[in-house]
């Protein structure tokens, strides 16, 4: 039986270069992430691709130890790590055709608790949109935290969160009872955030009236900012 480091060896031989790959060893899936490589403008907008890849390091490592739902830390070098996978995004298993209603239901709800545990424990994700929440033998995980948004700014970070998670509802373009069966979820859980996170939606209605005029011509993300404002206020 090879061992996971030498098949780690023949992975990184086979990918260099690539930024993110899948893996299996012995029945289990992995992915393997390594230093961007960058080109033309993006040398100068990305300037340290190597202390990046650190830094996500750093986070997943922080993660773990306070037990977050998200993917594991198997491995990591100068220039690169392993984690465990945690399934597909829900956004894409909420679309599919094969998966029964009361699953669909179910993961909807489970991402919204999941997520108001998480403001529970002061603990903040900075872009939990439905694409980087991920299912996985009944579990919920949230993968690509924003490494800023863990210590600062608490009180602000997790109302941001919330209104985050629901815009990207709309944006794709789930059906409202799965929005509203959300809504219902995370307040249940969380009451104290929800409250404020619709105080805070209200004090930014004034984009909703701004935008208003032109939502007869409006496209996808303007139509999503209209759903947002009229979903959760009532509009």
């Amino acid at each position: 039986m090879q061992s996971f480091d030498v098949a780690l060896c023949h992975v990184l031989a086979e990918n260099k270069g690539k930024r993110v790959v899948s893996f299996y060893h012995e029945g289990q899936k992995y992915w393997l992430k390594q230093v961007e490589q960058q080109k033309g403008a993006e040398k100068f907008l990305k300037p340290f691709p190597a202390k990046a890849i650190q830094v996500e390091i750093k986070r997943l490592k922080w993660l773990n130890l306070r037990h977050v739902p998200t993917a594991k830390l198997v491995c990591s070098g100068d220039d690169y790590f392993v984690t465990t996978d945690v399934g597909d995004c829900i956004s894409r298993l909420l679309q599919k055709n094969d998966i029964e209603e009361d699953k669909k239901q179910q993961v909807i709800a489970q991402a919204a608790q999941k997520l108001a545990e998480l403001h529970n424990q002061n603990l903040v994700h900075g872009r939990p949109a439905i694409r980087d929440i991920t299912y996985l033998n009944n579990q919920v995980y949230f993968i690509d935290f924003e490494a800023k948004s863990l210590f600062s700014n608490l009180y602000y970070q997790k109302r941001r969160d919330v209104i985050v998670f629901f815009y990207s509802m709309f944006q794709a373009k789930l059906d409202e009872k799965y929005i509203r069966m959300a809504m219902q979820s995370y307040a249940k859980t969380n009451p104290e955030n929800w409250q404020a996170s619709l105080k805070l939606l209200k004090r930014l209605s004034f984009i909703y009236y701004i935008c208003l005029p032109f939502k007869p011509v409006a496209k996808s993300d303007l139509i999503s900012i209209y759903g947002l404002f009229e979903l959760l206020l009532n509009k």
